[in-house]
C-alpha cells in the first residue's frame, strides 16, 4: 500500500507540475503607419479631445520571472480620437493630405510601478476604415522595444459608446473583429463602468506578457493580412503545447509504471501462494474427525 500512496503522490506532484498555466509571451502585432517616437512622459493624454473616458491599466508581467510584475518599463499608448483622427497625422486620417503636423492628443508612455502597472486617462477610441476599435501599445525595458502589440474592446461595449456624442457623428462604419485583418484575442481587454452609465466612461485592464532581455521578430503583417493560421499560433504558444505533450508523456509513463509494478507484484503473491497448494495436495495420513467410544 505504501507504494502505491508513492507513485500516487509523485504523480500528483509530476502532473500538477506539466499542467501549470504557462507563461506565454502576448503576441506581437504591427506598429501601424501612426507611431510617432519621443512622445512625452505623461498619464493623461487626452489634451483637448472630447469623448468618454477611459482609465487604462497595462499589467507588464516577465517571462524571466515566470510572469512576475515588471517595474520601470517604459509603456506607451497612441489611438485616434472619437472621429477616427491620430494626431501627428491628422491631414492623413482624414483623407486631405500627406503632411503630418505637430499635435500629440492621444499619445502617451509612462514608467510601470512596483506591480508592473502602467496607468493612462484618456477616451474611449474611435474606428475609421478597415479597422475594429484599438489601442496601439508597445514596452521598452533596458533600452530594448519588448512588445509591441494592440488592445481591443468588447463589441457590445463598443456599439454602446457608438450611440453617443461625440461617436455618434461619425459617419464610418465600425469594422468587427471578424472583419479585421489584424485583431488578435490576445490583446481582448476587461473593461467596466467607472460609474452607472456608459457616458460615465469605463475602467479597462490588460496584461502583456514580455521577454525583458529579448527584442521581438518584426511584428505584423501590415494592414488587411492575417497571420499564417496554426503554424503562428504554434510557434507563438509554444510552451503551452509543449507543457501539454510532457503532461501526457508523464500521465503514460506513470501508468505504464504502475501497470508493470502490479503485474508483478500479482504474480508474485501467486507464486508464494503454490507451496502451500502443494501441501494440501499432498497425499498425507488421514485422521477420522471423530472416534467411536
Amino acid at each position: 500500500m505504501s507504494r502505491v500512496l508513492a507513485i500516487i503522490i509523485i504523480f500528483t506532484l509530476l502532473h500538477c507540475l506539466f499542467t501549470k498555466e504557462a507563461c506565454v509571451l502576448t503576441s506581437e502585432e504591427t506598429v501601424g503607419p501612426y507611431y510617432v517616437e519621443n512622445m512625452p512622459f505623461r498619464q493623461d493624454v487626452r489634451e483637448d479631445r472630447q469623448g468618454i473616458p477611459l482609465k487604462l491599466n497595462i499589467t507588464v508581467v516577465d517571462t524571466n520571472s515566470e510572469c512576475k510584475p515588471l517595474p520601470g518599463a517604459v509603456v506607451e499608448i497612441w489611438h485616434c480620437d472619437s472621429q477616427g483622427v491620430y494626431s501627428h497625422y491628422q491631414a492623413q486620417s482624414l483623407g486631405t493630405g500627406s503632411q503630418t503636423d505637430d499635435s500629440t492628443f492621444l499619445r502617451g508612455k509612462t514608467y510601470s510601478d512596483s506591480k508592473g502597472v502602467a496607468s493612462f486617462i484618456t477616451i474611449y477610441p474611435g474606428w475609421y476604415e478597415g479597422r475594429t476599435v484599438h489601442i496601439h501599445v508597445r514596452v521598452h525595458f533596458g533600452g530594448l522595444i519588448v512588445h509591441t502589440g494592440q488592445l481591443y474592446f468588447n463589441e457590445t461595449i463598443t456599439d454602446w459608446v457608438s450611440k453617443i456624442s461625440p461617436y455618434s457623428s461619425h459617419s464610418i462604419d465600425i469594422v468587427s473583429h471578424a472583419e479585421d485583418g489584424i485583431f488578435n484575442i490576445d490583446g481582448l481587454a476587461t473593461a467596466y463602468f467607472l460609474g452607472d452609465s456608459v457616458s460615465d466612461g469605463f475602467t479597462a485592464t490588460v496584461t502583456a506578457v514580455v521577454n525583458s532581455t529579448n527584442v521581438p521578430a518584426a511584428a505584423g503583417f501590415g494592414p488587411g493580412m492575417r497571420g499564417p493560421g496554426i503554424l503562428m499560433f504554434l510557434s507563438r504558444h509554444w510552451m503551452a503545447v509543449l507543457a501539454v505533450i510532457l503532461s501526457i508523456f508523464v500521465t503514460i509513463s506513470i501508468g505504464a509504471v504502475f501497470v508493470v509494478w502490479y503485474i508483478k507484484r500479482r504474480n508474485k503473491k501467486n507464486m508464494d501462494m503454490e507451496p502451500v497448494e502443494e501441501i494440501l495436495s499432498a497425499d498425507s495420513p488421514s485422521f477420522p474427525l471423530r472416534q467411536e467410544l
